[in-house]
């Protein structure tokens, strides 16, 4: 099973490259903003420009404004050869909490699978002990006695 956050960006991954005709859903991709006023995500357009042959603000608008109708978008819009993009919270919240409902205490293992548990022996190490540990200096003293 995907992560909700996964899933999230292929909806808005398919939005966005449906204002692109000419462009897969794959070539669609994300960054995070540099500063958090900018948005939630944001959608670089350089190759999709370069692609298509068109300047990457023209991309970035035609995309802020395709995905302004899809229903986790709080606001998108295109500054420059980014399109950015906050999400709405409460939709967003509605779909975490909806997987967390469905996958019970499983939620947050999908992709990290329980820890498995320590071995037998009281967790003992196999670390070679330096003079610094203090192993060393109790062999030199023993030494010269």
């Amino acid at each position: 099973m995907s992560s909700v956050w996964s899933t999230i960006l292929d909806e808005l991954r398919a939005a966005a490259a449906g204002a692109v005709p000419g462009v897969e859903p794959s070539a669609i991709a994300f960054a995070t903003p540099p500063k958090p006023e900018f948005g939630d995500v944001a959608i670089p357009c350089f190759t999709i420009a370069k692609t298509l042959r068109q300047p990457p603000p023209a991309i970035a608008s035609r995309i802020a404004e395709a995905l302004t109708a899809h229903p986790l978008v709080a606001s998108a819009n295109g500054a420059g050869p980014y399109a950015n993009v906050t999400l709405d919270a409460a939709e967003l919240a509605r779909r975490v909490l909806a997987a967390v409902v469905e996958m019970g205490e499983s939620y947050g293992n999908a992709l990290h699978p329980p820890t498995p548990p320590l071995p037998a022996g009281g967790g003992e190490t196999k670390k070679n002990f330096s003079p610094s540990h203090g192993e060393g200096e109790r062999e030199g003293v023993e030494e010269r006695i």
